[in-house]
């Protein structure tokens, strides 16, 4: 990577994880004030407390969140059979989650770490925000090809940026699609240390957007 991409790539993190540690920090700020304007009221005592507890929890989970993608981790290369696990792994999603099955063959021989590619697969799938973005569904298929198959997850009814490859994957760059916004970013370090590619694909016929993962 050359230098001026990897200091590009440093300062959007920054970027990000400054924003999204703005607003707890604020909100800290004004309930420590106002715990020594109304030190008298134990109503206002008590709401400050709280507050101040929940956003410094929110800052702690935060950080775990984007600790969690460097836990060293000891991966298992045994042979696995992608297309069961895939199958499996739609099958086992939790409600809510609006995932329709694409084509996917009747078997496809792997080697690598099962746990880890499921892992990954629930992270992008089931760490979206279906609540909230009532209107997105997505399709995950597996087509084959040389040998390798490619895990293809598309979202639609959603207006995912176009962000370069690079951006993609920061932490809070999809926070709008996210429930915690390091998903993707935590997804991408477990497929790399794994051993397999992973991808954004671009939208396509009928407009739909999402991530790719080869095995």
């Amino acid at each position: 990577m050359k230098s001026e991409d990897a200091t590009r790539i440093i300062e959007g993190l920054v970027r990000n994880l400054s924003h999204e540690l703005k607003n707890p920090l604020t909100t800290i700020k004004g309930y420590a004030q106002l715990l020594g304007l109304k030190s008298g009221d134990p109503g206002s005592v008590e709401k400050s407390q709280r507050m101040i507890q929940e956003q410094a929890d929110r800052i702690d989970g935060i950080l775990r969140d984007l600790y969690a993608a460097f836990i060293p981790r000891k991966f298992e290369s045994l042979k696995f059979d992608a297309a069961e696990t895939l199958r499996e792994a739609i099958s086992s999603l939790p409600e809510g989650v609006r995932a329709d099955a694409g084509p996917i063959p009747e078997a496809h021989p792997a080697i690598g770490d099962r746990a880890a590619l499921l892992e990954v697969f629930g992270l992008i799938v089931s760490g979206f925000d279906w609540t909230g973005l009532s209107g997105a569904r997505c399709t995950i298929s597996m087509p084959e090809s040389d040998g390798r198959a490619l895990i293809d997850i598309r979202f639609e009814g959603v207006d995912i940026p176009e962000l370069s490859m690079e951006d993609f994957y920061l932490p809070f760059a999809l926070k709008k699609y996210y429930l915690k916004g390091t998903e993707v970013y935590r997804a991408y370090f477990i497929a790399r240390a794994g051993g397999w590619d992973i991808t954004t694909l671009d939208a396509g016929a009928g407009g739909r957007r999402g991530l790719g993962i080869w095995v």
